[in-house]
């Protein structure tokens, strides 16, 4: 029974490994909906740079279905803020410090779709066409503004600059791509799965004998 469980353990960890992924920003992420980086299937973390002073980067993230997400984004040297858009770049939520500390965190229920999400550095805010803020990072629910769309960003940033990682907790991506090649530690995984369910199902025979 034991062989079973750890067997059973086994399988459940490279299957959630296998669709679980990281994306890393390519250069550096644009600040408006069409030049928005895309991030891949099944991501549920970002890594990030801002490389200049008042940098923001733009993600694009598409929910395949109905779920409350958590957006998670710890402060290094970097007092990390985030904004949550629809599709149409409407301005969803706005938050600073929701994480505690200077850690930015957005609890948002979506729906199948796309959203767009923003990270920058202490005190950005979302500009129409016309320059006017209507969506920033201390606002909280900027839904109340069904009109504003997003044309840039503004921010206050006192110049941080560096690596930062956001979290979503669960599953965003586009279309979906193709399963990578399972690595050597993730096929020594499957090998010992079998030989342990091999061994237990070889056990129980053994018993009804």
């Amino acid at each position: 029974m034991k062989l079973k469980l750890l067997a059973s353990a086994l399988f459940y960890m490279l299957v959630s490994s296998s669709h679980a992924a990281i994306y890393a920003e390519t250069g550096d992420a644009g600040q408006t909906l069409g030049t928005a980086q895309s991030v891949a299937a099944n991501t549920t973390q970002i890594n990030g740079t801002l490389g200049v002073a008042g940098d923001v980067d733009l993600y694009k993230l598409v929910f395949a279905a109905n779920a409350t997400v958590t957006f998670y984004a710890p402060a290094t040297n970097i007092d990390s803020n985030l904004i949550l858009f629809d599709a149409a770049g409407h301005g969803l939520w706005g938050d600073d410090d929701g994480g505690g500390g200077l850690d930015s965190q957005i609890v948002f229920n979506v729906t199948p779709g796309t959203y767009y999400l923003a990270f920058g550095d202490n005190n950005i805010d979302a500009r129409d066409s016309s320059n006017i803020v209507f969506c920033a990072n201390d606002d909280g629910d900027c839904t109340d503004d069904p009109i504003s769309v997003l044309d840039h960003f503004g921010s206050d940033s006192e110049g941080a600059t560096g690596p930062y990682t956001i979290t979503l907790s669960s599953p965003a991506g586009g279309a979906s791509t193709p399963q990578a090649i399972p690595t050597l530690s993730e096929w020594g995984m499957i090998l010992l799965a079998g030989l342990l369910a091999f061994g237990t199902a070889l056990g129980l025979r053994r018993q009804r004998r």
